[in-house]
């Protein structure tokens, strides 16, 4: 099985600089430090794992990706669960 190294931060996609100018008062809410720790730099920014339990001797499915991290939104998780709630407010008109 591959290794992808640790889990980094996506603070080390931003370019604090830029902000700085583009975003006074985002950057200043960042703080003046606003990156990790230099060891956490290698690695990668974003995976998602998840799985479905077997059936009774049948086997199960497990599921690892590397996923692009654009924005440090939420995953694919939180993507299932707005859809499940707009459909269900959508059944409830």
């Amino acid at each position: 099985m591959p290794e992808f190294g640790t889990v980094t931060d996506h603070r080390w996609t931003i370019d604090f600089n830029e902000l700085k100018i583009s975003n006074p008062k985002l950057a200043a809410a960042w703080g003046a430090s606003p990156t990790p720790p230099p060891g956490t730099k290698s690695g990668v920014t974003r995976y998602e794992a998840w799985r479905l339990p077997a059936i009774a001797g049948e086997p199960g499915f497990v599921s690892v990706a590397l996923v692009a991290d654009t924005e440090g939104s939420g995953g694919l998780m939180s993507e299932v669960d707005a859809i499940v709630k707009k459909w269900s407010r959508e059944l409830r008109l």
